[in-house]
């Protein structure tokens, strides 16, 4: 069966409930987006015992999402 476009978009009614300031809309966003966000976090980082190490900075996933919620606060629906 073939997956329909639509069906891994954010949802209207979702958007707007975000938009408003909802609690559970905005983080229903940010875990649709969580994956999407860590594939721009990856990267190879220096450990301890100068070895380097392919892994996740949580730190730059913490403020690209701290971004998109100040984003969809700001959002204007028309």
């Amino acid at each position: 069966m073939k997956k329909n476009q639509t069906d891994n978009l954010v949802s209207f009614n979702l958007i707007i409930l975000a938009v408003k300031g909802e609690r559970e809309a905005i983080n229903k966003v940010l875990l649709k987006y969580h994956s999407y966000i860590q594939s721009f976090c990856k990267g190879y980082y220096e450990g301890a015992d100068n070895y380097e190490k392919y892994c996740i900075d949580e730190y730059m996933c913490h403020q690209i999402e701290a971004k998109l919620v100040e984003k969809i606060l700001v959002f204007k629906v028309k």
